[in-house]
């Protein structure tokens, strides 16, 4: 399994920056800061990219946007319900809120997931 690229110290300060007054839960995945509501897996870095969790006509506004992409962890592998930034420490501070918000929004709508035995 090849080795997964670590994220910048810029990309992760941004990150944290964005969710610091927002109702999301952070925890590490993959050594990699995520964000969680109601367990529900919302937001992240991975690599150089930040990814947000969003509703299916929101995702078709999103990636019409310049710089995005359907979030694919493993190449060729996406995961449903998410998108990417592909430069977001070149992003509109502005646009990165609006989404977050955006995901943030949709994950709420989301029962909350319950621990497997």
């Amino acid at each position: 399994m090849p080795k997964m690229e670590k994220p910048s110290a810029d990309l992760v300060a941004l990150y944290e920056e964005l969710i610091a007054n927002r109702p999301i839960d952070s925890r590490m995945m993959f050594g990699s800061p995520c964000g969680f509501i109601n367990a529900n897996m919302q937001s992240g870095v991975h690599a150089q990219t930040m990814f947000v969790r969003l509703g299916e006509d929101d995702r078709a506004k999103f990636l019409r946007q310049p710089n995005t992409s359907l979030f694919e962890p493993m190449p060729g592998r996406p995961m449903k319900d998410y998108v990417a930034f592909v430069e977001p420490l070149e992003e509109d501070l502005a646009n990165l809120e609006k989404w977050l918000d955006t995901s943030v929004s949709y994950t709420l709508t989301l029962p909350p997931k319950v621990k497997k035995k």
